[in-house]
Formats: structure tokens, C-alpha cells, sequence
């Protein structure tokens, strides 16, 4: 299942909201098992209408807002020359070299379940959901 909010695949069929981006899950799908918001009429992943619709209030609803506080990092990685590199080779070689860049950025990223919130041309900008047990080496760039 996938959050409907930030796309994050959702391991515990359980939660009541998503570990990373904290929206909270108002009701699921009889029919796909999905994760709706609690004003949804129609789920948001099969579209079949939901048995448990009911009328959302932030007064009355207020423990099933989307509202919480996370520490996640940011981070922004660049190619630096990428324009000027790209300008005097063939554009498969700039498409391998870039590729390979995006692969050595973004697996350390999903190892610490972290999500790509954009690619920009050749920069990157990933989201991690910070946690107390986050490891500080990550096994695909540092030694055992």
C-alpha cells in the first residue's frame, strides 16, 4: 500500500499514519485495503466509495490531521561543471555519467528510508525522516 499523501510505500497495514511524512489515516478501503483521508467520499487508490465517509471538522476530527512534527533532513546535491562538461561530450556519455551520479546519491537515501523529493537537471534534493536508531555509516558507501 502507498501513502496517498507523499507516495511512501506502507509496510505496516496497521498504522494509523505514515512514519515519514505524518499524515494520519482516517479510514481504509473495504475493497483495495487502502489508506484514505478521513473526508474522502471515494478511495483515493481504487476509487470505490467508502463505506465509513462521514463530514470532517478540523474542530470535531482535530486526531486525524495531518499535522505533526518530524525532524527530517534535507539535503541538495549538485554536479558541479555538469554544464559545462555536458556542453563538450556526446550526449550518451553525459546520460551514463549523470546516471551513474543519481545511482550513488540516491541508494543511500532509500537504504535509510529516505524518499527523492525531486530530480532538477543534474541535482537532487532527498528527504530523511531522521529517527533516534538511524545507522551513521550506511552499508552501500562505507566499509565494513
Amino acid at each position: 500500500m502507498i501513502c496517498y499523501n507523499c507516495g511512501l510505500k506502507i509496510h505496516n497495514t496497521n498504522s494509523k499514519e505514515c512514519h515519514f511524512c505524518g499524515v494520519k489515516f482516517g479510514c481504509w478501503c473495504s475493497h483495495c485495503k487502502a489508506p484514505n483521508p478521513s473526508m474522502a467520499k471515494y478511495c483515493f487508490n481504487c476509487g470505490n466509495q467508502l463505506t465509513s465517509s462521514k463530514e470532517a471538522s478540523s474542530v470535531l476530527n482535530y486526531s486525524v490531521l495531518a499535522e505533526s512534527r518530524k525532524n527530517v533532513a534535507i539535503l541538495f546535491a549538485d554536479v558541479s561543471g555538469f554544464t559545462a562538461l555536458s556542453e563538450k561530450l556526446d550526449p550518451e556519455i553525459v546520460r551514463e555519467i549523470i546516471n551513474d551520479c543519481f545511482n550513488y546519491i540516491t541508494a543511500p537515501v532509500y537504504e535509510l528510508g529516505g524518499i527523492i523529493d525531486k530530480y532538477i537537471g543534474d541535482c537532487v534534493r532527498p528527504a530523511i525522516l531522521m529517527m533516534q536508531n538511524v545507522p551513521y555509516c550506511v552499508p552501500s558507501i562505507c566499509p565494513s
